[in-house]
């Protein structure tokens, strides 16, 4: 029954709070990455519902704009992402980070920031006792970090190295329990690669 009742609410883009959501024990952090501003909507009615304590992006964040092919969208990323990052300073998170992506402005980015927390590529945050490695692209990096979270591109999770639990933010929204450690994955809202405008590989010649 709860698996047809998250069809049908992905099938209508609301997000489905399982029992398994609901249950996770708190504080909560949520990580997104490659977000279409198709997939806002959703998002935030995510965040209100779920009201968790922390926000990590990790980068290309109007992902339908990609400013390191296409520069002189920039003007339009601007006001797409302004508006982004105060609605989302508006909600009652205790901590967001943000590690810029290759097709984000990062000046811009910094601009709109009232309280957000603009991080470099390969950064470390301690989240209740918990330590996190984002970054916006995946490498071999071998870290010694309860979490790597990256986005970019695929593979997928490449799960437990050791101890670290690597999660990509580009196929799925990860939301982790900052108290016992344990992550549960929404899908995001139907259309959203195609919104991403990502590259299929070619087939054949």
């Amino acid at each position: 029954m709860e698996q047809l009742k998250q069809r049908l609410f992905h099938i209508m883009d609301l997000p489905y709070l399982s029992q398994a959501l609901r249950e996770l024990p708190r504080p909560l952090a949520v990580h997104v990455s490659d977000t279409p501003s198709q997939s806002y909507t959703f998002l935030f009615r995510l965040f209100r519902q779920l009201e968790p304590e922390y926000l990590i992006h990790t980068g290309d964040m109007v992902d339908e704009i990609k400013l390191e092919v296409r520069p002189s969208q920039v003007d339009a990323y601007k006001t797409v992402i302004g508006k982004f990052i105060q609605e989302v300073e508006s909600l009652n998170f205790r901590e967001i980070y943000i590690v810029p992506g290759n097709h984000d402005h990062v000046d811009t980015i910094v601009e709109a920031s009232a309280r957000s927390v603009v991080l470099p590529e390969k950064s470390w945050a301690r989240l209740e006792g918990y330590d996190f490695f984002l970054s916006h692209h995946y490498d071999e990096t071998e870290v010694e970090a309860d979490f790597y979270l990256f986005g970019h591109n695929f593979p997928e999770d490449t799960g437990v190295r050791g101890k670290t639990l690597k999660l990509n933010g580009l196929s799925a929204i990860h939301v982790i329990s900052l108290e016992k450690g344990r992550v549960v994955k929404i899908p995001y809202p139907m259309g959203t690669d195609s919104a991403r405008t990502m590259l299929l590989p070619k087939i054949g010649l």
